[in-house]
């Protein structure tokens, strides 16, 4: 926030000396600033506009996105914890894939 307001005060202060010390007459420099400030909100608000219309257009997406990414997740759930318990215990017959080793047991080299 501090920044912010220092921001704020630099440029009210940059401003100010610049319009002490323009080399121009103080109609011709109000001007000038005049159409600067509405070229500027012009820009700002064209600028909006164009935000406005592309999130009307992205929000379906977004929502669709996170949709899927929802169902996925369900999904995955359960298959990823079936697959661990797979992994860890073996399938039947099948050694299991990894093992951890028997306290006082022997130690492979």
């Amino acid at each position: 926030m501090a920044y912010f307001r220092g921001l704020r005060h630099g440029l009210a202060a940059g401003l100010a000396v610049g319009i002490l010390v323009a080399p121009r007459p103080g109609p011709e420099t109000r001007q000038r600033l005049s159409e600067g400030y509405r070229g500027a909100r012009e820009m700002v608000t064209r600028a909006g506009g164009r935000a406005a219309r592309t999130w009307q257009l992205v929000r379906p997406m977004a929502a669709g996105a996170a949709g899927a990414a929802a169902g996925a997740a369900r999904l995955a759930g359960p298959a990823a914890h079936g697959l661990t318990e797979r992994l860890r215990t073996g399938d039947g017959d099948q050694e299991p894939f990894f093992s951890f080793p028997e306290p006082g047991g022997e130690q492979e080299r």
